[in-house]
């Protein structure tokens, strides 16, 4: 069931459980080899951690090598809970030197579960900007 939980109201724009919340996760100027937040609307320092009895699901991700090289992009899960706190690769891809690339649910599939957040770590400069919603019930 897609919608909002009653718990993140006011947490993103549009929250109306008539109508799917879709946002943005960006993560801009992802330096190399540094794990990076993708950030809710490009907003803060820290990215959204998926509540308890819901799963963040990417729909749509795009990535921009910024950098004059090939190089490797990978999206991870990344667990906050301190007593399981792990790094789950969720997806992982080579971007051709100052190109971009699209990727949708066709191709891949990235889920943050509860107490999760999404990071991105490249071996160059990249922006990522990937479009998510929450499933409800799911990841439990």
């Amino acid at each position: 069931m897609w919608g909002v939980p009653p718990s993140l109201k006011g947490f993103f724009p549009g929250d109306d459980a008539q109508d799917p919340d879709i946002f943005a996760l960006v993560a801009q100027n992802v330096n190399p080899n540094t794990l990076t937040d993708l950030l809710w609307n490009n907003l803060g320092t820290l990215g959204p951690i998926t509540p308890t009895n819901y799963t963040l699901k990417i729909t749509v991700m795009e990535i921009v090598n910024l950098g004059s090289g090939t190089g490797k992009v990978q999206l991870n899960a990344q667990n906050t809970v301190a007593a399981t706190s792990a790094t789950i690769p969720e997806f992982e891809v080579y971007v051709a030197a100052t190109s971009t690339q699209t990727f949708t649910t066709e191709l891949f599939r990235a889920l943050a579960p509860p107490n999760c957040k999404f990071q991105v770590v490249s071996a160059t400069t990249c922006d990522v900007v990937a479009l998510a919603r929450y499933i409800k019930g799911a990841g439990q």
